[in-house]
């Protein structure tokens, strides 16, 4: 596919929605037949807006059609909110292409499926009762509520979303965050009752005497046995996208899979020039453009990845990894493959390299694992001792899985309650 044969992102998430209209308003002023504008247009307000502009004639729409084939019926009533946004991961369309797959969709679970996974009739209403509001957990009590059941999720936090809310903070992947902002819409849309700030225990479970409970509790970390890991300067890489835990000047990452690429991105380019003081500054000649660019486009802090295996970035999606990784490139991340860490120890990280050789990097102030996940199953495990309600697992409470595989799971589970 020649389009992925470019040193520019044409598709991925962090492409900005409708950076491209340019190109179809500079053929437009050239010729007089109509121009279709297309690339990262999911959006039929952005849509109206480069129509009104005069930058196209017409707006092309491919994947936001595969996650929501009545994206054109919905605009056209003015049903925006209901609108279920493509967020241009790739996982369900681009990356399945190149696995010589079917195409489906991270949004719409039933996407190529749709003969096979269509809403059933309830045979009696039950009070169902979802524990973790992840992409799995609001999927289900979406479906759920939808088919006729009275729903009620409990979320601990106190808003929803699960890992959602780490997975739009990093730099280009704010496009995530339209995932709550539907599932939102839906709570309120279909009455779901939302308990925030509610930890479960079994005592609430018997007091609230569900028909049926649906667990999506996500993961608990995992951190892998190296000494120095106890330290408090060694942080659970989540935590540094939610602002948890303090960024360092010079940063270790352990693990290069899709979270420490991310996190590396996010360290890279933190503390630099956002794009509206960017505007201001440079509108107003108060800072030099090509400073200012610098500013833009990188922080000040060393990242380095530390990853044991021979290749970064294996469990994200082709269509996707290239960007990361040249990303984190351009931004002057060090990415080590190969390497065993061995310790690590006041301000250094020592490790073996992929020759068999050990290395040390010095003047580390801050360290982060992204190591793995688990499930989260504490509560489910006492539940099926009661052996009392009818419970099952979504997301990653059920096997750690990618946001696509939560959602669809959580819909099936939904579907045959």
């Amino acid at each position: 596919m020649l389009l992925h044969e470019t040193k520019v992102p044409q598709l991925p998430t962090n492409v900005p929605e409708g950076c491209y209209t340019y190109l179809a308003e500079n053929i437009k002023n050239s010729v007089s037949i109509p121009i279709f504008a297309s690339n990262r247009i999911n959006d039929p307000v952005l849509a109206e807006q480069i129509l009104m502009a005069d930058k196209a004639d017409a707006i092309c729409f491919g994947r936001a059609l595969i996650a929501d084939p009545f994206f054109p019926l919905k605009a056209k009533k003015g049903e925006l909110n209901s609108i279920i946004h493509c967020v241009a991961c790739n996982q369900g369309c681009f990356d399945s292409i190149f696995l010589m797959k079917a195409i489906t969709c991270l949004r719409n679970p039933i996407a190529g499926k749709e003969a096979k996974m269509e809403l059933r009739p309830i045979t009696k209403k039950k009070k169902v009762m979802v524990v973790g509001s992840g992409p799995g957990g609001l999927e289900a009590a979406k479906v759920a509520r939808m088919r006729g059941h009275e729903v009620h999720i409990f979320e601990k936090e106190d808003k929803i979303g699960g890992l959602i809310n780490t997975v739009w903070t990093p730099p280009g992947r704010s496009e995530f965050k339209r995932i709550l902002d539907d599932y939102n819409y839906w709570i309120q849309k279909l009455d779901i009752k939302l308990h925030l700030k509610t930890e479960v225990t079994l005592k609430l479970v018997k007091e609230f005497n569900p028909d049926f409970i649906i667990i999506a509790t996500g993961t608990l970390p995992i951190k892998i046995p190296i000494p120095g890991m106890e330290r408090k300067d060694v942080y659970w890489a989540n935590d540094a996208f939610t602002g948890n835990v303090p960024i360092g000047n010079n940063n270790v990452i352990i693990g290069g899979g899709a979270t420490g690429i991310e996190l590396a991105i996010f360290l890279a380019k933190y503390g630099s020039l956002t794009p509206e003081c960017f505007e201001f500054l440079t509108f107003y000649d108060a800072l030099e453009a090509e400073t200012a660019l610098k500013m833009l486009h990188k922080g000040k802090k060393k990242v380095t990845v530390l990853e044991k295996l021979p290749k970064a970035g294996l469990s994200i999606g082709k269509t996707t990894k290239w960007v990361l990784l040249d990303k984190c490139d351009k931004l002057g991340v060090k990415i080590i493959t190969g390497a065993s860490v061995n310790e690590i120890g006041d301000n250094y990280v020592s490790y073996t390299d992929s020759l068999g050789k050990d290395q040390i990097i010095n003047e580390v102030d801050a360290v982060y694992y992204a190591t793995g996940i688990k499930p989260n199953i504490d509560l489910y495990e006492r539940l099926k001792e009661l052996n009392k309600y009818p419970i099952e697992k979504v997301g990653d409470a059920r096997k750690p899985a990618t946001i696509m595989e939560a959602i669809e799971h959580g819909y099936k589970v939904a579907n045959r309650i």
